[in-house]
């Protein structure tokens, strides 16, 4: 925007006149950018301490500068998302000094995500900013972004006031999209899934994103689990809460929803890929951060074994073969069996000619 960069130029300019956007946009773009030269590096100053004071002053303020920014870290330009992570950085820090920013370089989601926590008006704009960064989990390509926006996500399932578990639907949704479908972005985040000989030594930023999606999944499922008495209105709200997507969109259809009992008389309704999910993510063990595995082995014992749910009339499958052939390689004993029970022995064959299978896992077989 030249003519927005010609009008800041002038000394007697009140920011306070200007909108927000145009505001947040000069400033993402840099002293260089938008038609601008180096010189302007004052001007840039003076308007990332508005900006600093637009985000202190009130909720509206709040409101109207992360918007700008946070929508922005879903968009499928990658430059674009990198000018609305250097705009974040401005305006959280403390800092007085911009001028030395670089306008070229990457900026991490965890040099601003942290001090979010910090803002006077955070109970206000929390919940856009956890929606804004779950949507920028299934944009973003670069592996250590996305595992800082799942630690933001754990931190804010796990703060008080807690999400309800209505809240938590659309949250572990997105995330289990996120297991699901980003398989690239998965397997340079997270521990390796298939057994290996020898183990592989510990990766302590992969273990701690595997503990996060473990502790939001954990949460959810031992929300919405409930005795039969208490299941109609769980089940409403969360279909209430799953229905709709980014811009009122269908997020996932009825067909893809699983009624799931357990024989300890508990119940729950959730979507499938929600529950192929939560079968995934048991494929890569128990994090290192799981103190004594405990939530790794509740989640084992609701999943596979004797305790394990049995489905619905009408709903859909619940171990597709794919997911089968993932436990299979696992080669941890309760996901292995629960892959082979009532696996057809040429159906294991066409597996393991097709797509090979670990030594461990070929060994229990």
């Amino acid at each position: 925007m030249p003519w927005l960069h010609q009008l800041l130029r002038h000394d007697q300019l009140e920011l306070s006149v200007l909108p927000v956007q145009c505001l947040c946009e000069f400033l993402a773009a840099g002293p260089g950018g938008s038609g601008g030269g180096g010189g302007d590096g004052g001007k840039a100053g003076e308007l990332c301490q508005h900006l600093r004071r637009t985000v202190a002053a009130c909720e509206a303020g709040a409101r109207a500068v992360l918007h700008y920014y946070l929508q922005r870290l879903a968009h499928p330009h990658a430059p674009t998302r990198a000018q609305a992570q250097r705009g974040l950085k401005l305006v959280l820090s403390q800092t007085e000094d911009t001028s030395e920013m670089d306008y070229n370089a990457d900026v991490n989601p965890e040099e601003w995500l942290e001090l979010l926590w910090g803002l006077q008006h955070w109970a206000a704009v929390r919940g856009e900013v956890a929606a804004r960064v779950r949507a920028a989990c299934l944009v973003e390509c670069v592996p250590a972004h996305v595992a800082a926006y799942v630690a933001f996500l754990a931190r804010h399932a796990a703060a008080e006031p807690a999400p309800s578990a209505r809240e938590l639907t659309p949250l572990v949704l997105d995330l289990s999209q996120l297991v699901m479908e980003r398989t690239c972005v998965m397997s340079a985040i997270l521990p390796p899934a298939e057994a290996r000989d020898p183990p592989p030594p510990h990766d302590a930023r992969a273990h701690a994103t595997l503990y996060h999606l473990t502790c939001i999944l954990h949460n959810h499922i031992n929300q919405i689990r409930t005795n039969d008495t208490e299941d109609a209105n769980m089940e409403t709200e969360s279909e209430e809460a799953g229905e709709e997507g980014e811009g009122g969109e269908p997020a996932w259809t009825q067909g893809e929803k699983l009624v799931l009992h357990w024989p300890n008389g508990k119940r729950a309704s959730l979507h499938v890929v929600v529950a192929h999910a939560h079968l995934k993510l048991l494929c890569y063990g128990p994090s290192i951060y799981d103190t004594n595995q405990e939530m790794y082995s509740w989640l084992q014992s609701v999943w596979v074994g004797g305790g394990g749910p049995g489905v619905g009339a009408g709903a859909g499958e619940l171990l597709p073969d794919w997911l089968r052939l993932h436990l299979v390689r696992s080669a941890r004993p309760p996901l292995l069996e629960a892959g082979l029970r009532a696996l057809p022995a040429h159906k294991l064959a066409l597996f393991i000619q097709t797509f090979g299978m670990p030594v461990a896992s070929m060994t229990s077989v």
